[in-house]
């Protein structure tokens, strides 16, 4: 089950510019450099999976992406105050060539996501980092 939102125009709902997924997920604790503290014997947490974050090209470089992202954090937050999430996974698409495989995994970096030791393309933010990041 994964929910869709979508960013559009303000002044004309019909100018599609970008969206996210997000979808409820869990984690393997051993990937984490250090477990949260109750971490139950089979290391498996609650967390929250960002599907995909897609721009439209005639909005590149408008911020959307970022606002997106924002808003993603928003309800990740929320959605650990209620089951408890602990942290926010995503997959870095490797679809294309490296170059834009490292922008996209850079771009991440940029909001605080880092790759678990195991996989590289797979990285994860715990929701501390997420609330550190929003009261700033």
């Amino acid at each position: 089950m994964t929910r869709l939102y979508v960013a559009v125009e303000y002044t004309n709902p019909t100018i599609f510019l970008g969206y996210y997924t997000i979808n409820t997920s869990s984690l393997d604790a051993s990937e984490l450099k250090v477990p949260p503290r109750g971490t139950p014997d089979n290391n498996e947490i609650t967390a929250m999976f960002l599907g995909r974050v897609v721009v439209d090209t005639k909005a590149q470089g408008m911020n959307i992406g970022s606002l997106l992202m924002n808003d993603m954090f928003k309800k990740a937050l929320k959605i650990s105050e209620i089951i408890g999430c602990y942290a926010v996974l995503l997959d870095v698409i490797r679809q294309d060539s490296e170059d834009k495989y490292l922008e996209r995994m850079n771009w991440y970096k940029d909001f605080g996501f880092v790759s678990f030791n195991s996989d590289d393309t797979k990285m994860v933010m715990t929701m501390p980092q997420i609330r550190d990041c929003q009261s700033k």
